[in-house]
């Protein structure tokens, strides 16, 4: 789970200074086996959502990683031996 926590929490930086610059843009949550990525569009062919709903910009960063960490644990996404 320390890999999962890692991840979410280097996106969540990511995404809190992109969002902070502009409020109007529309982030989402997605996965692939070994990643995890916070972005608008899906960052590749082999990307799925983990979370249909948009991140609000509302939200704080503690919001964000606790629903991401609930959300991503349902979800494939581990790196092998993880």
């Amino acid at each position: 789970m320390n890999w999962l926590y890692e991840q979410v929490n280097r996106e969540v930086d990511k995404w809190f200074f992109e969002q902070g610059r502009d409020i109007f843009r529309r982030f989402y949550l997605y996965y692939t086996n070994g990643d995890i990525k916070i972005s608008e569009d899906a960052p590749g062919e082999n990307y799925r959502l983990a979370m249909a709903e948009r991140i609000s910009p509302a939200w704080s960063k503690e919001q964000v990683k606790y629903k991401a960490v609930e959300m991503l644990r349902r979800c494939p996404c581990l790196p092998e031996g993880a």
